[in-house]
């Protein structure tokens, strides 16, 4: 009567992997990394476009201060004739 029990516990017990709680850590154990891969290539592409943004003003402001400087030395060799 023992064996009998046993097979029919045996046959009646699902595998683990039909479990919930295996399916929900399989669920997060798949897409978490996904998910983290997914963020950093965001974020790095994010920091290049703003590395290029940087990099274009920078260069507009370098260009109007040199036309600064230029209108100083006309304007202090205007006065020096003076």
């Amino acid at each position: 009567m023992d064996n009998i029990q046993f097979v029919l516990l045996a046959e009646s017990a699902q595998p683990f992997w039909f479990s919930w709680w295996f399916v929900v850590t399989a669920i997060f154990l798949v897409s978490g990394p996904v998910f983290y891969f997914s963020r950093v290539t965001f974020f790095e592409r994010q920091k290049k476009l703003l590395e290029e943004k940087i990099n274009i003003r920078t260069k507009e402001i370098e260009k109007q201060k040199e036309e600064l400087e230029k209108q100083k030395g006309l304007l202090e060799a205007e006065l020096k004739r003076d």
